[in-house]
């Protein structure tokens, strides 16, 4: 066994003979990996992702075997935790795609192709405005490129990073720009991916860039997913914690469609919740999750959102359950800055919405 760097090890299994023989010593491998770990008063779970080269179908070099096993290794990476995969020969095309992409991006970012798009936020009873989504668009070679094409990439690079301060500043700026043109302004959410909250100078960053700007902290939300608050829920209290007393708002997102937390929830200083648009298409036939999670929105204090929104059966079940805010394609698609400044901002005057 050998540490290739960072977080990545290389074991030669020079016993075995077959794929099956490989797959067996895998699957014991990842048995041996997930036992827990304590540190001091703290129970470790480890997990793993593991990429599989055969000799010599896959390669005659140790180079090749290990390129190819890395290559594998994303991939299975890519099916969530604890999983393996055998390298492929088509992996190799994707490889080569998610290389190109990665470097685009770091281009993207120099050459400000990055826009942002507007999803209004309405309260279902009056059907005004009371808040946006900000959500990121790739502009190149004179198409628009949506976030699932590259977002993934952007995550596994660590180029997510920048990308996401750069959606939190130009979301500044708007809210900045709307409060010097029309003296009004609504709360806009960014969304801040795992590896971003992990990052130490999210909190920082996020407080300067609100002074840099002038802007209320009431008047950015930080749209977090359930999943990053799980990674480690301690640490995750502690930013948000720093962020909620800053005055931001705080949302979890996708809530129910990753980790069982509700035994967290009542910890995390947090003041929205989100109904995934996987709960809001079931509505009506299948209220039991959308139903819960209103209930404990209620009970919690929380503002909950719900997202999806795409018929007028949906709304009405929400709205007859008391959900008062909602976002979906029923009301509008998300739009661009100016098309949504035009429709949602400029007939306002003297006046500042918080949800």
């Amino acid at each position: 066994m050998a540490r290739l760097g960072g977080d990545e090890f290389v074991i030669l299994a020079d016993e075995t003979q077959t794929p099956a023989q490989a797959a067996d010593f895998v699957d014991k491998l990842l048995i041996q990996l997930n036992a827990p770990i304590q540190l001091n008063e703290h129970a470790i779970h480890p997990a793993a992702s593991i990429g599989i080269s055969i000799y010599p179908d896959d390669g005659d070099t140790a180079e090749d075997l290990i390129r190819h096993a890395d290559i594998a290794m994303y991939s299975a990476k890519a099916a969530g935790s604890n999983q393996w995969s055998f390298f492929k020969q088509q992996m190799t095309e994707r490889a080569a795609v998610r290389l190109r992409t990665e470097a685009s991006l770091h281009d993207a970012l120099k050459n400000n192709e990055f826009l942002l798009y507007f999803q209004p936020k309405f309260d279902l009873n009056t059907h005004k405005v009371v808040g946006c989504e900000a959500l990121i668009r790739w502009q190149k070679d004179g198409r628009l490129i949506s976030p699932m094409s590259f977002i993934p990439v952007a995550e596994e690079t660590g180029i997510i990073i920048p990308i996401g301060r750069w959606v939190i500043e130009q979301s500044c700026k708007v809210i900045r720009e709307w409060q010097r043109k029309y003296n009004y302004a609504i709360p806009i959410a960014v969304n801040v991916a795992s590896q971003q909250f992990a990052d130490a100078s999210l909190v920082p960053d996020i407080k300067q860039l609100a002074i840099r700007y002038q802007i209320s902290p009431e008047l950015l939300e930080v749209e977090i997913t359930e999943t990053s608050l799980m990674n480690d829920v301690e640490q995750a209290i502690i930013k948000l914690e720093q962020l909620k007393t800053a005055g931001f708002g705080i949302a979890v997102d996708d809530f129910g469609t990753g980790y069982s937390s509700l035994s967290y929830l009542r910890h995390l200083p947090i003041t929205t919740m989100k109904i995934d648009r996987a709960f809001v298409s079931d509505l009506p036939k299948d209220s039991a999750i959308a139903s819960t999670i209103l209930m404990l929105g209620q009970q919690l204090d929380l503002s909950i959102v719900a997202e999806g929104i795409e018929n007028d059966e949906q709304l009405q079940w929400l709205k007859n359950n008391n959900c008062v805010i909602g976002q979906g394609f029923f009301f509008s698609e998300p739009l661009p800055l100016e098309e949504f400044e035009q429709q949602f901002i400029s007939a306002k005057t003297a006046e500042i919405l918080h949800i």
